[in-house]
């Protein structure tokens, strides 16, 4: 078997090489031939015409490895296509949009000649079959839209109409535009090295029941055409590195912790000497846990988040309310509540305290020498990418948007990516110089409310763990031996107790609850010093019903945050018996 894996990885290392260069005129004239086709003749019998259609071809030349253990156990240098289509029927003002009636399923049949979006095709395809596969996916797409329309009309028929916003904004003009760019190069062959050596650390380390380590580099082209008349070509592509590591304790309680570094170009990645440095500090970390005892009871007080932990609970807790958010109706009525909606009529309120600001910079992609790997030129609907500020002095400005407006927000700003309304480089910050403290005097400030609430102790949390490791490369090496936390709660990696007389003493095995967004008005303080974290984030609005992407590249910039109440819960599920050997 090993022998294989080494003649495929010959192949795959002798055969990197990106073929994206000036966009390709023939898949533009085979979308446009067909597009113009579609609006004056696609027609069944009584049902509406199409008002509006938009063509997408996208293409991939991905390359990825991952290991364990010193060894290769994947490689992958692949180059996949898909297009995707979108119709709508009626006008701008009501159409087929915003309702939704699960009875259709989601984006045609499971059925390759049924579907519509992300609908796979052949790479480098002709004007021929490129035309064929957007006809038959527009002739799925048009039906199911037709369908629903019907539907929506019914239903509305038997009401009275209170949302009465149009389901679709027009674009007062329309631009062709390019965003191509130079891909790098991408060596497979060095990163073999790189990831046997790194994945080798934890043969040092027995007490860990299973680890990996991954590299991806995933360059695309978007190819979009609408009946409007936008068109545009845009490239991108980001390099992400993961290492990921499991055990459990002698209680069985699991013990997880990863490390992750992502930037824009292969050539920012960090040295092979400090991957494997980052291999060790996760293997100590884990190590170190397995020994470390919970907290006694459940804590409720002051807590400081700092770093990354910070970038997390803001990342899962607090930014995805900034996304604007249409209610879609339903067969019953409209859609019961979003938690992520909550921000919807909150625009000109307070969200956080007054000191602080949040801006999301797309046009931005470097910070403090920093990669920003959210930054994009061209959203999804062809709309040139805008910075907006969201929040200014702890009130709520605005939220993202796309070209489907809502009863505060009306108008896009251009944060359509991936299929919906997404954020891309978050960017917090304090406005008010005397609160910002060095990290010694954030940690005085979080004693003084521990001493007036006769607390023994408080609490810093340094690292939690990440949405997307943990239902991706971590679901995919613990191959369910060892449960995961799911749901919202968060799981905490790092931290440790603060007492008043200034000792330290760590802590395992804790969890965060789901943090309610009205506790992030009261942060009281902030440190001096930020810290940026680049992720995938998880979409807000979910793939299932838009047909776009599950994570998305993104950053967010933010100082320390010290919280004045917050809680930590114990981890009390009822854990699997750990195994009776070690890795070794």
């Amino acid at each position: 078997m090993k022998l294989i894996i080494t003649l495929l990885l010959l192949v795959l290392i002798n055969s990197v090489g990106y073929s994206f260069d000036k966009p390709n005129e023939d898949i533009i004239f085979a979308m446009k031939n067909e597009l113009s086709r579609s609006m004056n003749e696609l027609k069944i019998n009584d049902l509406e015409s199409p008002y509006f259609i938009e063509y997408k071809y996208v293409e991939y030349e991905a390359s990825s490895m991952r290991g364990t253990m010193g060894s290769i156990e994947a490689a992958n240098n692949s180059k996949s296509a898909y297009i995707s289509v979108s119709v709508r029927v009626g006008d701008y003002s009501f159409d087929n949009t915003n309702f939704f009636d699960v009875g259709l399923g989601f984006f045609g049949s499971s059925d390759d000649e049924e579907g519509f979006k992300k609908r796979s095709v052949s790479y480098e395809p002709s004007i021929n079959y490129l035309r064929k596969e957007f006809w038959l996916a527009t002739d799925a797409a048009y039906k199911q839209t037709a369908e629903l329309y019907s539907k929506k009309l019914a239903i509305l028929k038997n009401r009275m109409r209170k949302d009465t916003i149009p389901d679709f904004n027009k674009l007062e003009s329309v631009k062709k535009l390019r965003d191509i760019k130079e891909i790098p190069e991408f060596n497979l062959a060095k990163y073999k090295d790189i990831i046997e050596s790194v994945s080798s650390v934890f043969n040092s380390y027995p007490a860990i029941y299973t680890s990996g380590v991954s590299i991806e580099f995933i360059p695309q082209r978007i190819y979009y055409i609408n009946s409007e008349g936008v068109e545009y070509v845009k490239d991108s592509y980001y390099t992400g590195f993961e290492i990921v590591a499991a055990s459990q304790n002698k209680e069985g309680m699991p013990v997880f912790d990863h490390y992750t570094a992502y930037s824009i170009k292969p050539s920012d990645m960090p040295s092979k000497d400090s991957l494997i440095k980052a291999a060790k500090q996760v293997a100590d970390n884990i190590s170190d846990r397995l020994i470390l005892p919970q907290l006694d009871d459940f804590y409720v007080g002051p807590i400081i988040f700092s770093g990354q932990a910070a970038g997390q609970i803001f990342a899962q807790s607090f930014v995805p309310k900034l996304i604007s958010q249409r209610e879609p109706l339903t067969d019953g009525g409209f859609s019961s509540e979003n938690e992520d909606a909550v921000f919807q009529r909150k625009v000109g309120g307070r969200v956080l305290p007054e000191f602080l600001n949040i801006t999301d910079k797309p046009n931005e992609s470097k910070l403090n020498g920093v990669d920003l790997i959210g930054t994009y030129k061209i959203d999804d609907d062809g709309l040139e990418s805008q910075n907006v500020e969201l929040v200014k002095g702890g009130y709520l400005e605005t939220l993202l948007s796309d070209r489907v407006p809502t009863k505060r927000i009306k108008e896009s700003n251009a944060h359509k990516r991936g299929g919906s309304v997404m954020f891309s480089n978050i960017i917090v910050e304090n406005n008010n110089s005397d609160n910002k403290l060095s990290s010694k005097e954030l940690e005085s400030k979080l004693l003084e409310f521990v001493k007036k609430r006769e607390l023994d102790f408080g609490i810093v949390v340094t690292k939690i763990l990440d949405a997307n490791i943990r239902y991706t490369s971590l679901y995919r090496i613990l191959n369910g031996n060892i449960e995961i936390p799911f749901g919202k709660k968060n799981y905490v990696m790092d931290g440790y107790k603060i007492y008043t007389d200034g000792r330290k003493e760590k802590f395992s095995g804790m969890v965060i609850p789901t943090m309610n967004v009205l506790l992030f008005k009261d942060i009281v303080s902030t440190s001096d010093k930020s810290y940026t974290l680049n992720y995938l984030a998880p979409a807000v609005i979910s793939p299932y019903l838009t047909g776009g992407d599950s994570y998305l590249p993104s950053s967010i910039t933010l100082p320390d945050l010290l919280f004045e109440d917050a809680e930590l819960h114990l981890m009390e599920e009822d854990f699997k018996r750990p195994p009776y050997v070690n890795n070794n």
